[in-house]
This record gives C-alpha cells, sequence and structure tokens, in this order.
C-alpha cells in the first residue's frame, strides 16, 4: 500500500488552483481523500510533493496537509492493526464516499512453500532504522526457539495465532512490554504479507493486544531538588569533577538544564555549537500578554545582565529546531571541565570520538553502553543516599530521559504557557502555535533557566 500527496488537475480549477488530494493505492485500487487545501499547480513541488515557498501561505498549507495525511494513514494502520484486512473499500468508509479506479481484475497468486522465518526475513529487509531492525531481529531469533520446524504459510491461521500468543504468555506474562512488542511486531510481519500478496485476504483474524502502561519517568519537582542538592553537596567536596559519581550526576543536571535533549542529541553536540555570552533584558520589561514574567517586581528594578550558555542544534528523531538557553553559572564547573582541552571539532560529551567514524551498529551500541553506565553510576550515587524511591515508596532507576521530564515538570511548575514549552523541547506544534502564537524570547528562556538551577548556586 502506497499513500501519496498530489496535486489534482485532471478537474477544472477555480482560479488556476487545484485541490491537493491523499492518493492511496493498493493492489490496483486507487482512492483520492480530498484535503482543505488548493494552489497552483505551478506552486507545487512534485519531487517534495509539497506546496513551494513561491506561495506565500506554503507553511501553513504544508502543515494542514501533512496533518490530514497523518488523520488517514493512522486510521488506515488502526484497521490494519486490530482486524489485519487490507480491504481498501472497508478501510476508507470513513473517508466519504468511495471513488475507485478499476484497471482489471486483481488475482492473488499464493507462494508455496514459504514459511513464517520467510516472512519476517521479507519485513527485516524494509527496516532501515537500526534500532526497528534489531526489534524484527529478536523476533526470528524467538519464533526460532519456539518452533522446531518453520511454520509454512498456509498453517497462519487463528488457530496458529491463538498457539503464538499461548507461547507469549508463558514466556513473557511477567514482562509485559516485551509482549507488547513481540505481537505488535507479528502484527507488522502478516499485515506486510499481505501487502506483497503471500498472505491470502481470504484468511481473517485478529492479533490480540497486550495493555501497555507507559512507564512513568516524571520526577516530582522534590525529588528534582534532592538531584540537585547531592551534585551540589558532590561538587564541594569534588570541585574539578574526577569522581565518577560526581561526573555523572553533573552530565544529568547538565541535561536537565539543555531542556532535556534525548540521549542522541546530547551526545551529539560538538564544541562549535556552544557559545557562552551574555544577555541583556529588553528595554521595557512589562507584565500582560506579550511578556513571560518569571518572578513579580516593581516597575523600577533594574534586570541584571545574563551569563548564558546557547546553543542551537535539532532533535534526530523529529528534525525539528531546538534552541537552548541555560544559565551558565551554576553549570559553570561541569562545562568547562566537559570543554577543557577540546578543539571546536570535539564532542562536548566524551561518547563518541571526532576523529573515528562509527558504523551506525557501533555509533548506537556506544551510544547505549556509555549512557547505560553513566546511569548506573547515578543510581548507585541515588541509593547510597537514600533518594531512590519514588513518592510511593518503590524503588527508581533514573535513566537519562528522565532529564527531558524533569525540565518539562520545572518549567509547568512556573505556569509557562504549553506552547512555549513545546518550542523549547522542539516537539512538532500545530499551525496555529508555529505560525500565529509568539516564541519564547532567549532572555525569557534565560530566566527561566536561572529559576530552575537556583538551587545549585550559593
Amino acid at each position: 500500500m502506497t499513500i501519496t500527496k498530489q496535486i489534482y488537475s485532471e478537474i477544472d480549477g477555480s482560479q488556476d488552483c487545484y485541490p491537493v488530494m491523499i492518493k492511496i493505492e493498493h493492489h490496483g485500487l486507487v482512492k483520492w481523500i480530498p484535503t482543505s487545501v488548493t494552489c497552483r499547480e505551478e506552486h507545487w513541488d512534485n519531487q517534495k510533493c509539497l506546496v513551494s515557498e513561491e506561495d506565500t501561505l506554503y507553511r501553513i498549507k504544508n502543515e494542514a496537509i501533512e496533518s490530514q495525511l497523518r488523520r488517514v494513514a493512522g486510521k488506515i494502520q488502526d484497521h490494519l492493526d486490530n482486524y489485519l484486512s487490507d480491504n481498501l473499500e472497508t478501510i476508507c468508509d470513513n473517508f466519504g464516499k468511495p471513488n475507485f479506479s478499476l484497471p482489471g481484475g486483481i488475482t492473488m497468486a499464493k507462494k508455496h512453500g514459504l514459511t513464517l522465518f520467510n516472512l519476517i526475513e521479507s519485513k527485516i529487509e524494509t527496516i532501515s532504522t537500526l534500532n526497528t531492525r534489531r526489534g524484527y531481529i529478536s523476533l526470528f531469533n524467538y519464533c526460532k526457539t519456539i518452533y522446531g520446524n518453520p511454520p509454512l504459510v498456509e498453517s497462519i491461521n487463528r488457530t496458529f495465532i491463538s498457539d503464538f500468543d499461548l507461547k507469549l504468555r508463558k514466556d513473557y506474562n511477567s514482562r509485559q512490554p516485551t509482549r507488547h512488542l513481540m505481537l505488535a511486531r507479528m502484527r507488522a510481519v502478516l499485515n506486510h504479507a499481505r501487502e506483497n500478496g503471500t498472505l491470502p485476504l481470504s484468511v481473517t483474524f485478529k492479533l490480540p493486544k497486550v495493555p501497555l502502561r507507559p512507564r512513568d519517568r516524571n520526577l516530582s519537582e522534590t525529588a528534582i531538588r534532592n538531584i540537585f542538592q547531592l551534585y551540589k553537596k558532590s561538587l564541594s567536596t569534588d570541585p574539578e569533577l574526577r569522581r565518577s559519581s560526581t561526573f555523572a550526576l553533573g552530565l544529568f543536571v547538565l541535561d536537565i538544564a539543555f531542556q532535556g535533549l534525548a540521549p542522541v542529541d546530547f551526545a551529539s553536540l560538538r564544541i562549535n555549537q556552544i557559545r557562552i555570552s551574555y544577555l541583556y533584558p529588553p528595554e521595557t520589561m512589562t507584565s500582560g500578554t506579550n511578556n513571560l514574567t518569571i518572578k513579580s517586581s516593581d516597575s523600577d528594578e533594574q534586570y541584571e545582565p545574563l551569563e548564558v550558555i546557547i546553543i542551537r542544534t535539532s532533535r534526530q528523531k523529529t528534525g525539528q529546531q531546538v534552541t537552548i538557553v541555560a544559565s551558565y553559572k551554576p553549570l559553570r564547573q561541569i562545562v568547562d571541565t566537559l570543554m577543557k582541552g577540546k578543539n571546536e571539532d570535539d564532542y562536548l560529551i566524551p561518547c563518541f570520538n571526532s576523529s573515528r567514524k562509527y558504523t551506525p551498529e557501533q555509533r548506537q551500541d556506544r551510544l547505549a553502553n556509555y549512557f547505560y553506565k553513566i546511569s548506573c553510576q547515578i543510581n548507585e550515587t541515588m541509593k547510597h543516599a537514600e533518594i531512590d524511591r519514588d513518592e510511593m515508596g518503590e524503588h527508581r532507576r533514573v535513566t537519562f530521559y528522565y532529564a527531558r521530564h524533569a525540565f518539562c515538570n520545572l518549567i509547568d511548575g512556573l505556569d509557562v504557557p504549553r506552547h512555549l514549552i513545546q518550542h523549547m523541547i522542539g516537539h512538532r506544534t500545530t499551525v496555529l502555535e508555529t505560525n500565529y502564537l509568539r516564541k519564547i524570547t532567549p532572555w525569557e528562556q534565560a530566566q527561566l533557566s536561572n529559576a530552575i538551577l537556583s538551587p545549585l548556586i550559593d
């Protein structure tokens, strides 16, 4: 199945404008889903499938098209996940009156002799993302373990699915996230087999779903303050960060201050991206809707310039641009230690070596191992300080993904509007937030950073 965006110029356009449509093609069938966007034919970029910059409203239009594309794709995926049926007419019932083009009869050639292992291998070949590929390889290895003889494609039916789920319950009942992922991968493998014609369309069954409770990575403000105080105490006896425990805590605090960067983005920062500078307040600092007031103040109060760290980077996950503004004074020792003796092209975090070329697998392994060891050191230090329990008294293992939640919770506690938090952490935003609502200024970011890191300053 392919889903594309195209300008539909086969009808008479109003004022030379034509509708942009979402085109779904599957097994010789075609379905057109209209969007709310129109544009001139010369303003449509056929290679990128986007409205070009020649259209003054291209940003708004492209966001609207992308939003509707995600909605359509989500409904299709939900149908496939629940029913393993790829009947295009059934899938698109919610998208309006069908408008199919039937070029001829569709024949499903059943391929004999293929096994479940062949289906999984076929799915793996379509995956380019390293972590996702590893997940399907683990499914392949698990199936090799539980099946002495590879199940033939002809034997994949309701009984086979029930048997597979029973084996998962037996092996992973105490580890629901793993069982959930195994079922999701098997579902994707069978959907892929239906798309390429390996599984007959006449075979209909439904894979079970495992209720999955996402891991709670939230840290209360008290817990974050405790970590700050633990780092501050360690720093008082180890100002040069020679101990691994002090260094690990410093990295975690730094990640919170850097607006909760994901480990891959944190490890990818280079020295040439980092600038230490002073920010001066705007000429007028009046409270109201046009300015974010961090603290109440008298009208004649004089604001001192803030020494800050400014970083411009982007998230590898989404490609969203992120500007980081962090208060420099509370981070001086860890930042100076990390930057000492390094060249402009060196990495800030000692995770990767700038002079070495890594394969994607080597880079991922290095990233995972480095942050795993640092996280182990943080948790050991927290355990020793007896702050490794959550509010319910249960043991908590902190990883670097907690830093992102910690930053958001600290900023949210200052009553910062949600769209400004989204802007700072690089989340995708709506058209309204992207184009109409004001963006947070560097000065306001500096004030926020100064407020949340104030416990680190004497």
